[in-house]
């Protein structure tokens, strides 16, 4: 007989929380925001690779990247949950955290071509500022739902998106 080891048990149950999560079904609000998300973005996506130009516009690539950002992120707050095991059922906060990831992903698109005849990239407005450093903070809590904390710190350590320190002067 063999006897096991911490590291096999937590390996094991890592598995079965994997079995469990591939058999949730969500009901209701999120099941219908994940299936109409997925279509935008797969639909967005096939509109801008094929520039087929529906509805007489394609999307600047700031604006299309945003966009595929926002509905994919807010999908993350859906689905996956913040401490626990996976579960059908969404708390409010992670509504809330949905919603604020929506919303600065349409600010972001909304202010896309200003941003682009501007320079934001060298001068941006504090309210584009303080939108980057909150949209910032959810990415990390996205990325540390669905990959964990190495790949959050991993993230955080890397220089190419770390916030500089002239980014994050108020002015």
């Amino acid at each position: 007989m063999t006897e096991k080891t911490g590291t096999q048990d937590r390996g094991g149950s890592a598995l079965e929380a994997e079995r469990q999560a591939e058999r949730l079904t969500f009901s209701g609000a999120a099941r219908w925001m994940i299936i109409l998300f997925t279509l935008a973005a797969i639909s967005i996506a096939i509109n801008q690779l094929f520039n087929l130009r529906i509805g007489g516009y394609s999307f600047l690539e700031g604006m299309y990247l945003y966009v595929l950002a926002g509905l994919f992120l807010s999908l993350t707050f859906v689905t996956f949950r913040a401490w626990g095991p996976p579960s059908p059922k969404v708390p409010w906060y992670d509504w809330i955290l949905a919603a604020a990831t929506v919303a600065i992903s349409a600010f972001f698109v909304a202010t896309a071509g200003e941003s682009l005849d501007s320079g934001w990239e060298y001068a941006a407005p504090d309210r584009a500022i303080w939108a980057s450093i909150v949209y910032y903070l959810l990415i990390l809590e996205g990325t540390r739902r669905a990959g964990g904390w190495s790949c959050s710190a991993s993230c955080c350590s890397s220089r190419s998106t770390r916030p500089s320190r002239n980014m994050c002067q108020i002015r």
